[in-house]
């Protein structure tokens, strides 16, 4: 909090010389400012402070920013019963239960020993509650060689997460991967609904992933 309200200051001081030379966009962006800096001074978390994020003056201030305490957090609570209800702060707040002794315990087991004791690791739903909240998500791609794994954006385009995977051409890239059959042939209807998801009548470049 203390590094973000020193980044707050530098900014600030210079959106004020803005609003001075009648800089467009720049009132909205020292209320922006202000709004966040009264969050930050009751010490509470950028994130928490209620913005409009489709507003363009409201993105242009946030990146510029660029604060520690803007960005999404998840709190990993250590208990021993994993169903134990907390408080509702604690529960209302983007978090993980893990026992960590039972973690650590797992490391030294084999697999066998694992299920013969009837214990098993939650270490997984770290991952996977990052991968929500940053609303990320896996998409795997299939040859005859290898599956591999590949981290895009959830509701990602075919081009786009075609980029992701292969950081080359996009309609060239995922045109191989769909034409391979892993997304499911369309059997000459576009309409032909693949994976409960339609293609749209401009092809595999609408197809959300």
């Amino acid at each position: 909090i203390l590094a973000d309200l020193e980044t707050i200051k530098k900014v600030q001081i210079r959106i004020e010389k803005d609003v001075r030379g009648n800089v467009k966009g720049s009132p909205e962006q020292l209320a922006i400012v202000k709004k966040i800096k009264e969050n930050l001074d009751a010490g509470k978390l950028a994130n928490e402070t209620t913005l409009d994020m489709t507003d363009e003056n409201t993105k242009v201030i946030i990146r510029e920013l660029s604060l520690l305490t803007m960005k999404p957090f998840i709190y990993v609570y250590n208990v021993s019963d994993l169903n134990e209800k907390l408080s509702d702060n604690l529960e209302n707040k983007n978090h993980v239960k893990l026992d960590i002794k039972i973690e650590e315990e797992l490391l030294e087991m084999s697999t066998e020993e694992a299920q013969e004791l009837g214990v098993k690791s939650n270490i997984g739903d770290l991952a996977l509650k990052a991968y929500e909240i940053l609303g990320l998500i896996t998409f795997l791609t299939t040859g005859k060689d290898e599956t591999r794994a590949w981290t895009i954006k959830k509701n990602s385009t075919a081009p786009e997460a075609g980029t992701a995977i292969h950081n080359a051409s996009r309609s060239n890239s995922m045109g191989r991967i769909i034409k391979s059959g892993f997304l499911g042939k369309s059997s000459g209807n576009r309409k032909t609904q693949n994976r409960r998801t339609r293609l749209c009548s401009a092809g595999w470049r609408c197809y959300r992933i």
